[in-house]
């Protein structure tokens, strides 16, 4: 750099530090639905297929000499495909301050860079929550939706008319019905709720309405702890990414599900930081990497549609 604080040349120690302080901010992640999901360590190449077997149920043995009577086992593949991501910001060479604070870890650019990252890879995840999924035999070529049976409506009520409703504790335990129909361990696996923040004022108004009401004074535990479980089922997850259907009003697909539920590749990252003579030699840094999100298991996700109008 040449006095005056004017970029000429970038020094060697700053792209180090640049691109050590990169690789030690995304070992930190905290992506907030991202980090939930199982990841796929074998997950390098661009696509990868996950083996699928169809659910095996045993019979009782009849008799010393009966038919064995074997089934075709079906087997299948379930394919994931990675997106690359990235991300360049240009500093005019006058710039040197703030280049020269690019490699510490308190640097406002690499903070910003890194939230931004973390949204990605949630953004990702809501994708892959309702998009669907290659499956079948050998090369997975067969285009699988979300099961309509894991869908929790937004007119859903125990009894009565349908009517479009917020979050509501039926169903919250809707969703748990739906779920141990499907034979989901919830003693075995830590089950999680995403939602939006608008859900939590759901929570806020049965609560001041029905103050007295069993499952207001659970709804009540948890927003006074809100590392506990919602009725004592849900780690819940309060994230404004989740994705919002409009249509006659305007729905928010809160999403259900078990680590196993998701599978998510290594990232993988590089960093470059360039002088630009074509822009007044002024200073590009960069960043870029790929990540793959995909439903593995349908009977460990489930959706729980939410007006948001109400």
């Amino acid at each position: 750099m040449a006095d005056g604080g004017i970029v000429t040349q970038i020094p060697d120690h700053i792209r180090a530090q640049f691109s050590t302080q990169w690789g030690i901010q995304v070992q930190q992640l905290d992506a907030k639905l991202a980090g939930t999901m199982a990841v796929e360590s074998g997950w390098t190449a661009k696509d990868f297929y996950f083996d699928d077997v169809e659910k095996i149920d045993w019979s009782e043995e009849t008799g010393r000499h009966a038919d064995t009577n074997p089934t075709e086992a079906e087997l299948s593949k379930i394919r994931g495909t990675k997106r690359y991501l990235k991300v360049a910001k240009i500093f005019g060479r006058r710039d040197a301050e703030w280049l020269g604070q690019i490699g510490r870890p308190d640097s406002e650019v690499m903070t910003a860079m890194k939230a931004g990252f973390n949204r990605s890879l949630d953004d990702r995840f809501v994708a892959a929550a309702s998009e669907s999924k290659y499956a079948g035999p050998e090369n997975a070529q067969t285009l699988i939706t979300f099961p309509a049976g894991n869908v929790v409506a937004q007119d859903f009520v125990l009894s009565g008319a349908a009517a479009n409703s917020g979050l509501t504790v039926p169903k919250l335990f809707e969703v748990e019905r739906l779920a141990r129909a499907n034979d989901v361990d919830f003693d075995a696996e830590e089950f999680y709720l995403a939602i939006g923040p608008k859900q939590i004022q759901d929570m806020v108004a049965h609560v001041t309405a029905a103050g007295n009401d069993i499952y207001a004074k659970m709804l009540a535990d948890w927003l006074n702890n809100r590392k506990s479980k919602l009725l004592g089922i849900f780690n819940v997850i309060v994230s404004n990414r989740l994705e919002t259907i409009s249509g006659s009003t305007t729905y928010r697909r809160c999403v259900a599900y078990t680590r196993r539920g998701f599978a998510k590749s290594p990232e993988a990252h590089t960093t470059a930081i360039d002088t630009l003579p074509g822009k007044s030699h002024s200073v590009q840094i960069a960043a870029y990497g790929d990540t793959g999100v995909v439903r593995r298991y349908d009977n460990l996700v489930y959706h729980m549609l939410c007006d948001e109008v109400l």
